[in-house]
């Protein structure tokens, strides 16, 4: 986020593309999960299995299937975690994503598999990519920065050797 503000925060998330705010919708995973996978958070999805770590006291500790995701909200709708309303209906409750951990995943979706499988390259395994020393600078085949290199040379051509722009 870029504002220091509580307002800012809100709005900058509110106001957040689809994109952004599916990434808002990750918690924790369960210990056990998180040593399998190698990766500390996920996306809520839907049929996955939750626990509910922080809120109201009649709520906290249950656990239960995720039936509905909202993406627009940040929130997930838990099996047996409802609320009455004024004509006395029972409504799913919703619950933020980061007051949950999941302690089993749907993993229906192939693809969410081996999304999770994919660990990050660690140093210890080897599977870490050579990037040099950062004090040397970067090795053959590695890629520079580009804006630096064009703007550079875009302004040596335009406004002479010196960076300067030349008077007529």
């Amino acid at each position: 986020m870029v504002s220091s503000k509580a307002r800012g925060q809100r709005k900058a998330q509110a106001n957040a593309p689809a994109h952004t705010k599916r990434k808002m919708l990750s918690a924790h995973l369960s210990k056990d999960l998180a040593e399998k996978y190698g990766k500390r958070t996920a996306r809520v999805c839907k049929g996955d299995t939750v626990a509910v770590l922080r809120g109201d006291e009649d709520v906290r500790g249950i656990e239960g299937k995720v039936l509905e995701v909202f993406t627009k909200t940040g929130r997930v709708s838990i099996e047996g975690i409802t609320i009455k309303q004024a004509d006395g209906t029972a409504v799913a409750r919703p619950i933020h994503a980061s007051n949950l951990v999941i302690t089993k995943l749907n993993l229906e979706d192939p693809l969410r598999g081996e999304a999770l499988k994919n660990e990050r390259p660690h140093e210890e395994t080897g599977n870490a990519q050579d990037l040099g020393n950062p004090q040397e600078g970067p090795r053959m085949g590695c890629q520079t920065d580009s804006r630096s290199t064009l703007r550079g040379g875009l302004h040596a051509r335009r406004n002479g050797p010196e960076g300067h722009a030349e008077s007529m």
